[in-house]
This record gives structure tokens, sequence and C-alpha cells, in this order.
């Protein structure tokens, strides 16, 4: 498994600053992440020259040893979803108000909060915070798919996530809007590893409730 530091340590070697801000802004890396739409706003880029800059990264990494399993780079350049999608549905528009929630569960000394709404006209943002309570080194959350299932009749898709420190912040758009008074819904959040012979992370859904 990779550290942060050492992905840190191969894009500051071998990029140039504006590549370096691409490659942050798309994991997440000391700033906050980015959907791809926005690199390619902000930095005049599109997916080929970002591929073409993690290819890069990724000879680099392979001919410097930091990890001899050229199977495990691909969890290093994978940021939740690594192919450039459209997004799937309708933005939230219409901001009503936050509703306040903090329905927590700690499993294997980390903590997973759903800590917030944020209610729209069209829809509602549930907010997830993930924190770490180990010492043990941290691994790379581009590692892992995070996907949120309420029940049949709502649609949930990510929003976007950003690490920070020992923690991560998640965001899912859910349609049609959750009630104010949410006593009875339980939140799962389904974890996958994103490389299948990845095994340092185990497939596991976490209910939240």
């Amino acid at each position: 498994m990779y550290t942060e530091e050492e992905f840190k340590q191969a894009i500051n070697i071998c990029l140039n600053q504006r590549e370096k801000e691409i490659i942050k802004a798309k994991f997440g890396v000391d700033v906050e992440l980015m959907l791809l739409e926005d690199i390619f706003t902000r930095y005049g880029t599109n997916i080929n020259e970002i591929r073409d800059i993690e290819k890069r990264i990724t000879n680099f990494i392979n001919k410097n040893g930091y990890d001899p399993e050229k199977d495990k780079l691909q969890r290093v350049l994978t940021c939740v979803h690594d192919e450039y999608r459209p997004l799937a549905s309708e933005d939230p528009n219409g901001f009503i108000k936050f509703v306040p929630i903090f329905k927590c569960v700690e499993i294997d000394n980390i903590i997973y909060a759903v800590t917030h709404l944020k209610q729209y006209l069209n829809g509602s943002v549930v907010c997830i915070e993930i924190e770490f309570n180990t010492a043990k080194p941290l691994m790379i959350f581009g590692h892992i798919n995070f996907e949120l299932f309420i029940s049949p009749e709502y649609h949930c898709r990510s929003n976007g996530g950003f690490g920070q420190g020992r923690g991560m912040h998640l965001s899912f758009v859910v349609t049609p809007s959750l009630p104010d008074k949410i006593n009875g819904i339980e939140f799962h959040l389904n974890l996958k590893s994103i490389n299948e012979k990845d095994v340092s992370f185990a497939e596991s859904s976490i209910t939240i409730k």
C-alpha cells in the first residue's frame, strides 16, 4: 500500500508546477478534491493529458521501486472513479436549509458519521465524515470506492470528497429529497477496494443509524 508521503514525493519529483496542481486537485492531496469538469476548466486540460501525467507517475514509481507489484499502482492513480463520466443527473439547486443529524458508528477504530443534510428544491445532499482513530499509517482514500444506499425509493450518487489530516469528507446527492426528520432512516455506506487483488481493505458495508 502506498502512503500519502510516497505519493507526494513521486509527484513533486517528476511533475512541473502546473501538473502538480492538476494531480493534487484530482486526488485531493493537500487541497480540496475537484471534479474533473472543474479541473478541465481551471487548467485548460483534458482527460488525455491527465492520463499522460498519471502514466509518467506510474513509470517513475515503478523505476524507483516504491512498490514492485504493478497491480497496486492503479490504486494510487484512481480517485473513486478513474474514468471520466459526465454527471448522471441534475445537480442540486435552490438551497433551502441545513439539517443537523450526527448519527455515527465506530468500527475497527474508524469512525463513520452522517453529520448533516443540505436540503435543496430538487434533492438532498448527505454529508459523511470518516475519521481514523488510530496511529497506523493512512491509506490513500483513492484506493476505495464509496457508495451510499438508503432504500430502493432513493437514488444516491457521489458528489465528491476530500481528505484532510486523518479523516475524509464525502457527500452524496440523494433524490427525491429526504425528510427533515429522519428517524428510522438508515444510511448504508458501501466500501470496496478498486483493485480486485488488493485485500488490505476488505469490501464491507457500514450501517449508520
